[in-house]
């Protein structure tokens, strides 16, 4: 098939989109794919046209459905109430490596500020109250602006009192932490103990781990007690997944890290993802134009790569099986507290002079945890999506250059970011177009899942 470019179809009132080919073209809604053989076509664009008539084909029919559910899901998306559901720790400042690129950019001034146990706990009651009234779990995800682990005693304290709340509220509790993995062999058990899921960030092999992820006082390799933390947590049966930033340097070597982290760590799946702007990250780590279709050659060598494993290879960019939008903590249903017990409506802000600065401030804790709902409404009504995505084959399910650049802020940057997400996952379309071919019949949907 001799593809061009998914084109929004102008006929529509619900989000389908076309890729013409020789043979046969492709209609894409938010979640579905859509095969027709060329002489199928002017009957499925009478069938998208007029959706009432009655000889309307069950695929054509499921793509319709997929539209719509998708505009309304887009909708509330945008204007659901601020509940949040899982609950993210910033536990600390404190961090014993210096990444390259940190967004949080930590001072080298040691900073003791820590989450408090009484300001978590309302928070977390919040959280599981809202999820109780769906049957959700209470999900707490351990992060920060610095390394969580070096605040193990404080999550020590947390773990029976968030267990009490769960039970409280008759939901289960689930603990995630992302860590860097760098700590000694008994805290990496204490981890196999404290945790259902763990995030572990390694950028690749040590050539590419000592360049990017260095110790802040030393040019020791940390990857060897990267990989003693994983095979401690492998051994006890915790399942992890890995964090790979890809810099300008790395971003073509993405086959080799994927089978390095393979072979050494055994996660179940490894997420990538382009230097975030912003932090420690200059302009000479982002990835350049002429670097785009290396890159996505080289992220579907490693995503066969890492299938060979079983794990999974992905990007959080634009995620096909669900309609999303940015990453901003008022869209994800997240209450995100940092240090010095504030809400922070945005994920890369991880103290309250941040958060204060760039006006995301959206609550606090003085004895109960008070969310400033006039303030959600306000930065979700500052939300608009870019004119230019709004007839993207990505426009239900992009973060829109996040976190590169602030939607409620108006702010914009460089393209590569979209232009990498839309080859990788055009070419993902056309390749189960493509399978799509080897159903028999003429017309042939299915639905797009998660990978």
């Amino acid at each position: 098939m001799t593809l061009v470019d998914f084109i929004s179809l102008p006929f529509t009132p619900n989000p389908i989109y076309r890729l013409w080919g020789s043979d046969a073209n492709l209609y894409y809604a938010p979640g579905y794919l859509l095969r027709a053989e060329k002489d199928s076509v002017p009957l499925v664009e009478t069938q998208l046209l007029h959706p009432g008539i009655d000889s309307t084909e069950n695929d054509v029919t499921a793509l319709l459905d997929h539209s719509s559910r998708a505009k309304a899901e887009w909708g509330n998306l945008l204007a659901h109430p601020y509940r949040p559901q899982s609950l993210h720790l910033y536990l600390n400042r404190r961090c014993q490596l210096a990444c390259q690129y940190c967004f949080s950019d930590l001072s080298e001034v040691t900073d003791f500020a820590e989450v408090s146990v009484d300001a978590a706990c309302a928070a977390a009651h919040l959280v599981a109250n809202n999820g109780a009234e769906e049957n959700l779990p209470l999900v707490v995800v351990f992060h920060g602006g610095g390394e969580p682990v070096l605040s193990w005693r404080l999550v020590d304290a947390l773990q029976p009192e968030l267990r009490r709340i769960a039970d409280v509220h008759g939901i289960p509790l689930f603990r995630y932490i992302a860590t860097n993995g760098v700590m000694s062999e008994q805290r990496a058990h204490w981890l196999a103990r404290s945790f259902d899921l763990v995030g572990l960030s390694i950028d690749g092999p040590p050539e590419i781990q000592l360049v990017q992820r260095p110790y802040r006082n030393s040019n020791k390799d940390n990857t060897l007690i990267i990989l003693r933390t994983a095979r401690i947590l492998r051994e006890a049966g915790v399942p992890v997944h890995i964090r790979v930033t890809l810099t300008a340097e790395s971003a073509l070597h993405q086959m080799e890290i994927c089978r390095y982290l393979c072979k050494n760590l055994s996660p179940s799946a490894i997420s990538v993802e382009p230097v975030y702007r912003g932090g420690r990250a200059d302009a000479s780590m982002q990835i350049r134009e002429e670097q785009l279709d290396g890159f996505v050659k080289s992220f579907f060598e490693a995503r066969a790569e890492a299938r060979r494993h079983e794990a999974d290879w992905r990007i959080s960019g634009a995620r096909l099986a669900e309609v999303h939008g940015p990453y901003c903590n008022i869209f994800r249903q997240v209450l995100q507290l940092a240090p010095d017990d504030i809400v922070s409506a945005c994920f890369k802000d991880v103290s309250a002079a941040q958060i204060h600065e760039h006006g995301m401030a959206i609550g606090n804790f003085g004895g109960t945890m008070q969310i400033d709902h006039g303030q959600v409404d306000s930065l979700r009504a500052s939300f608009i999506r870019p004119k230019i995505c709004e007839t993207c084959f990505l426009g239900y399910h992009c973060t829109f250059n996040c976190p590169n650049a602030c939607l409620l802020k108006d702010e914009s940057t460089t393209e590569i970011l979209c232009k990498l997400l839309k080859a990788i996952c055009s070419h993902r379309l056309i390749v189960l177009g493509d399978e799509l071919s080897r159903i028999p019949g003429k017309v042939a949907g299915m639905v797009v899942a998660d990978e």
